[in-house]
């Protein structure tokens, strides 16, 4: 009894998983010319397909006919709506017809919606849904215009905002790579610009690596791409008289990559209750450890204890998608190690 209630109590404490990712995925922000309430309405259902976006990954969702039809009523999903004012600089957020950059400033709206309501009108729309849980992508934009090889230089440093804005719109956090107080880049650019990302790994860094080289030849910019995303990789080319539009297209194809291997299509998402029992627990700090994982999965909507014995705890979990995404999830974590293949997980040290 003592250590069913001690498990209670750990349960009742731990903190929610990625609640603020959650929340964040279900807004969405849209430039207007006023205040007005007729802005405001016409905004609503550009601001709901950018959410859709976001969920399902799929980009331009507002220029789909089927989704522009179910999107006129979203004014019923709002949740909140606040306004803000943003500089000319930050007008490149997605805007209704008619505004312009000409603009000194402008209005942003940003809007909550209801996430039940998304989550049935995503499932109405049959589209697939990208999981929380997204691992922030960090960015390194090495440059080459005739001066040297350098990591984002400063007269370059512009660049950031209209990628970030982009990412941030899709529903993807990017990390920059911070110079050290000299202005240097721990790290040797040569074997940078050649593709080698070991050297990011062995200062610390995650698998999530974007790496951009652009170098000037003539008019144009020559720019490889290299993405490495939770153990898929991608690498690409590009050229164009203009980086930004590179940067900006490669940073849309970077996510409609990500999401198009990471999205949990239609047909696989619903409601499944999935049994496990996990051993290994011998502390608090064990119990309260295997809660946070099993929480912090995208695919794990609730934990429910069932019973626990000093060889271990059976937990019943509420899946919003088919049990082989949570497998597959263990495997590739190896938090939990199975133990038989049925059901029975050994918590690792």
């Amino acid at each position: 009894m003592r250590l069913i209630f001690l498990l209670i109590l750990i349960f009742a404490l731990a903190p929610d998983r990625t609640q603020a990712e959650i929340a964040d995925l279900y807004q969405s922000s849209i430039a207007v010319e006023n205040q007005s309430q007729q802005a405001r309405e016409e905004a609503f259902a550009p601001a709901l397909a950018q959410v859709l976006g976001k969920l399902s990954g799929i980009r331009d969702l507002d220029q789909d006919p089927e989704v522009v039809a179910a999107t006129s009523n979203a004014r019923s999903l709002v949740v909140s709506y606040f306004y803000e004012q943003i500089s000319t600089q930050d007008l490149s957020e997605p805007r209704l017809p008619g505004n312009s950059l000409e603009q000194e400033s402008g209005t942003l709206l940003s809007v909550q919606f209801s996430q039940s309501g998304v989550d049935d009108l995503l499932r109405t729309l049959g589209l697939p849904r990208w999981p929380p849980g997204r691992a922030p992508l960090s960015v390194w934009l090495l440059i080459d215009d005739g001066l040297g090889r350098q990591v984002l230089p400063l007269e370059y440093e512009y660049l950031r905002d209209p990628v970030d804005r982009i990412a941030q719109t899709r529903g993807l956090s990017l990390v920059w790579p911070e110079p050290d107080e000299a202005g240097n880049y721990n790290v040797d650019v040569q074997l940078l610009w050649g593709g080698y990302t070991e050297q990011l790994r062995d200062e610390g860094g995650s698998g999530e690596i974007l790496i951009v080289t652009a170098r000037r030849e003539g008019p144009e910019w020559n720019a490889r791409l290299i993405l490495e995303y939770e153990q898929e990789n991608w690498t690409w080319r590009s050229r164009n008289i203009d980086l930004q539009e590179v940067l900006v297209e490669t940073m849309h194809q970077v996510i409609d990559e990500i999401a198009t291997v990471k999205a949990i299509a239609a047909t696989e998402q619903g409601q499944w209750i999935h049994e496990i029992s996990v051993g290994g627990l011998g502390s608090s700090a064990d119990y309260a450890r295997c809660l946070a994982y099993l929480e912090s999965l995208s695919i794990v909507d609730e934990v429910a204890v069932l019973a626990a014995t000093p060889r271990g705890v059976s937990m019943a979990l509420v899946l919003n998608a088919a049990p082989e995404y949570l497998q597959q999830a263990l495997e590739d974590d190896r938090v939990l190690e199975s133990e038989d293949g049925s059901g029975q997980y050994v918590l690792q040290q």
